[in-house]
């Protein structure tokens, strides 16, 4: 039996897919998107004007964030965790500072794993046409 869901579930994800890879707004489908973006600006101006509206209490949780992290550092204190003093310079202590590094570098590693499974895809797929 035909499922309707699942098959626009999947056309939508496609969709989406050839329009990322184009450059092309994922969501209005007309216009370039912005750089490293999916959507272009008119979108995003809608996606956040829509989020703003259905989750006033984002910016409150946004400007308490922002308050505390102030305060921390004018206690002269780490404004990730708030346990130690900041380093020269900078405004996270040196455990927070490893914590990020480690994770940034977790990310580029996927990333760039990502990336060349990727390309090894394009590359078999190429192969295949060239084939038939």
């Amino acid at each position: 039996m035909f499922d309707k869901a699942a098959w626009s579930k999947k056309y939508n994800r496609e969709r989406r897919e050839w329009y990322k890879a184009r450059g092309i707004c994922c969501q209005c489908g007309n216009e370039y998107a912005e750089i490293d973006r999916t959507l272009c600006a008119a979108c995003a101006k809608a996606q956040h004007d829509k989020q703003e509206k259905s989750d006033p209490g984002r910016r409150k949780c946004y400007e308490r964030a922002l308050k505390r992290k102030e305060e921390r550092y004018a206690a002269g204190l780490c404004t990730v965790c708030g346990k130690r003093p900041y380093r020269e310079g900078h405004k996270n202590c040196e455990i927070c500072a490893k914590k990020q590094r480690d994770m940034d570098l977790v990310r580029r590693v996927k990333r760039r794993l990502d990336r060349q499974i990727e390309e090894e895809r394009q590359r078999l797929i190429a192969l295949q046409k060239a084939r038939t």
